[in-house]
């Protein structure tokens, strides 16, 4: 808030003039930056999840061994995300939570957040 002069040179404000008038004791005062933080997403949320994320980005990392990294930026068939998302689905669920993909030895569950993934990010991409 800006500070209003008035005659004489005295501040015409409706702050309060101590921390008395404040009804604060001085271990109560707490000065903190601005942040306009409001309606924006809580990417930290992310954080939540270190374990899953970390077997999602070793599949991403087979896949950039095998392909190249960013290969699906490339473009991928949205049908053969979500054929390869079933498929590892459909073993997880068959085969137990803990279940691996063959090829990889990573878990089928990690396989298929991958591919969804990918598909959500193709979807806000467009």
């Amino acid at each position: 808030m800006k500070a209003v002069y008035g005659p004489g040179g005295k501040p015409k404000s409706n702050f309060p003039k101590s921390l008395v008038e404040l009804k604060l004791s001085p271990k109560e005062v707490i000065v903190k930056a601005l942040r306009y933080n409001e309606g924006k997403p809580k990417l930290s949320y992310m954080l939540d999840f270190p374990r899953a994320m970390e077997g999602v980005c070793r599949v991403a990392a087979f896949g950039a061994e095998k392909y190249s990294r960013d290969n699906w930026k490339k473009g991928l068939d949205e049908s053969a995300l979500y054929d390869s998302l079933m498929r590892h689905l459909v073993a997880a669920k068959q085969e137990g939570p803990h279940a691996v993909d063959e090829e990889s030895g990573l878990a089928h569950l990690f396989h298929a957040a991958w591919n969804v993934l990918v598909l959500c990010e193709q979807h806000v991409r467009k």
